[in-house]
Parts: C-alpha cells; sequence; structure tokens
C-alpha cells in the first residue's frame, strides 16, 4: 500500500479497475481475482522488487570435504569442526 500511495498514478488505475469491473457497491472476492489484470500486476511487480523470502540462504558443508584444492570443513551451529 505504502508503494500506490507514493505512485498515485498507478493508484488511480488499480481503483478505476475495480470501479469498472465491481463498482462501488460490491466487494471483490477471491474468484474476481482472475479479472483484475491490473491488479496482478502491481502485485506481482511489487513481489519482484520486495521479496517476501530471502532469496540467498546460507550454504554450509555437512561433511569435510577439498574443492579446487581448497579444504572446506564442516560447520555446526557456526563451529567450525
Amino acid at each position: 500500500m505504502s508503494i500506490l500511495l507514493n505512485h498515485p498514478v498507478v493508484l488511480k488505475k488499480a481503483s478505476a479497475e475495480l470501479d469498472n469491473l465491481f463498482g462501488h457497491d460490491h466487494l471483490a472476492e477471491e474468484p474476481d481475482l482472475a479479472k483484475l489484470y491490473y491488479l496482478q500486476s502491481i502485485i506481482n511487480e511489487t513481489l519482484r522488487l520486495f521479496p517476501a523470502a530471502p532469496l540467498l540462504v546460507p550454504h554450509e558443508s555437512s561433511d569435510f570435504c577439498t574443492i579446487g584444492g581448497y579444504d572446506v570443513p564442516t560447520t555446526i551451529n557456526n563451529v567450525v569442526c
């Protein structure tokens, strides 16, 4: 919502889409979401810019190994074994 408030033209377009499809007396429900193409685009762009989960998950070795001549130690709870 804060992004929409910072972009009033986009907010007006999304509001117009809702008004054209449903008017002021009907609430949009889940099956109606397939008809809201502009709103779906806004949601997809927001999730692209601000993903709900981090993209990079920390990696750790489960067993001691050698990769390219470098020794990779086992880490358990951030303690090098």
